[in-house]
């Protein structure tokens, strides 16, 4: 009988112990500029490079995404989207020899073929103004899309964007 509580007690132990659960991959984005138009509603940027997003730990993965891939990340036809679920961001740029930012909530994005229009919720923007050298960081607050297999960036075969939550890229080192 101690034999079987011993085993029971090493089962029950080991069992609770391991980590069995495997967390969701959660993407984070990256948008740089030479420069931005902003308002009190508004980011406008140039898609002058592609958007590159890469994984919290423990995935340590990353990605080169195009205008129209990114922004359909905010689609209203997805339940698990920017749409629903808008991300907190931080946009920073330079002012003289600092950098400057700013904390915003983005609710829309469009791609215009240029630019990424972003619609904003913000209490620190007061007037309109042109930025220069700009960051904008995107953290989704759950994990949005699977990224399968392909990747999108400089040099790349273009393909047809898929469709929201089944975003295919391949991995940097697969060039």
């Amino acid at each position: 009988m101690k034999k079987l509580i011993y085993i029971f007690l090493t089962v029950l132990i080991v069992g609770c112990s391991s980590d069995t659960k495997k967390s969701n991959e959660s993407w984070l984005f990256v948008h740089t500029a030479d420069n931005a138009q902003v308002t009190t509603t508004t980011i406008v940027m140039p898609m002058t490079n592609d958007i590159f997003a890469f994984t919290d730990r423990p995935y340590r993965k990353h990605l080169y995404m195009n205008g129209k891939q990114y922004a359909s990340l905010w689609s209203n036809d997805e339940t698990n989207s920017f749409y629903t679920d808008p991300p907190n961001a931080v946009l920073t740029w330079m002012d003289g020899d600092g950098v400057e930012e700013v904390e915003v909530v983005i609710t829309d994005a469009d791609f215009d073929g240029v630019n990424i229009i972003y619609t904003i919720e913000n209490t620190t923007i007061k007037a309109k103004q042109l930025l220069e050298s700009v960051s904008l960081f995107v953290d989704p607050s759950e994990p949005l899309v699977e990224f399968k297999g392909y990747w999108h960036g400089p040099g790349s075969p273009e393909a047809p964007t898929p469709a929201l939550g089944h975003i295919q890229v391949t991995p940097l080192g697969a060039r």
